[in-house]
């Protein structure tokens, strides 16, 4: 299957008034705390403040987010933090100083703390290969408590998610994949350099279907997020 223009035609009309409402800067909405929260008082005492607040609590659970920021090529509509690069000598470069940082945080709040969350973002995480994913997943697994955690998830772009990768990040202990398709019609894909087509959208979202088991709609709540 290839992908192909919609006439504008079939578009829908959202009308003017609803284009008026929504045309103003907005924080991004993937970003946590939004951007708009963000002031030159977090530095690295108020952060380390924070984790030592959710030390106290041993008991406690903690989401857990781990940004890979690296992309084969950039689309130009992207305003992430993202690395460019074909040097597979970079991911293995910020994988080691990604272990050192996990160190550093779980020598304060504590080894083996219960994650119920846990969130892989990017960039591209499935920019990365089959032994770099097993590394990230080893060197979390080390530290943290996996075992009950209800909410793993990866963001991926589908035109590199194979069916192999995705039983690879099934057998590691993802079940739930977040696929960048940012537009069906072929001339936004475009105008934007991101174009894939309905095969692969289709059959990668298909095999999720097949692999991915029923789980709990929510992980517990209070927990803190590192």
């Amino acid at each position: 299957m290839t992908a192909t223009a919609a006439p504008f035609s079939a578009l829908p009309d959202v009308g003017a008034e609803l284009v008026v409402k929504y045309d103003r800067r907005a924080p991004g909405y993937t970003r946590y705390p939004p951007v708009a929260a963000w002031s030159a008082e977090l530095g690295p005492t108020a952060y380390r403040d924070a984790l030592a607040a959710a030390a106290v609590d041993q008991a406690g659970t903690l989401s857990v987010y781990v940004h890979l920021p690296f992309c084969p090529h950039r689309c130009l509509y992207c305003g992430q933090d993202v690395v460019v690069t074909r040097r597979r000598g970079a991911l293995e470069a910020y994988l080691i100083r990604l272990e050192e940082e996990v160190d550093l945080v779980t020598d304060v709040v504590g080894q083996r703390r219960r994650v119920t969350q846990l969130h892989v973002g990017g960039g591209t995480p499935n920019y990365l290969d089959d032994g770099e994913l097993d590394r990230l997943w080893r060197m979390l697994d080390a530290r943290f408590d996996l075992t009950a955690t209800e909410d793993t998830s990866i963001e991926a772009d589908p035109r590199l998610g194979a069916a192999e990768q995705l039983t690879r990040l099934h057998a590691l202990g993802f079940r739930s994949v977040s696929f960048g398709i940012q537009d069906l019609d072929l001339r936004v894909q475009q105008a934007i350099g991101r174009v894939q087509g309905a095969g692969a959208r289709a059959g990668s979202c298909g095999l999720l279907r097949i692999r991915a088991p029923a789980r709990s709609p929510s992980a517990p709540a209070g927990a803190r997020a590192v």
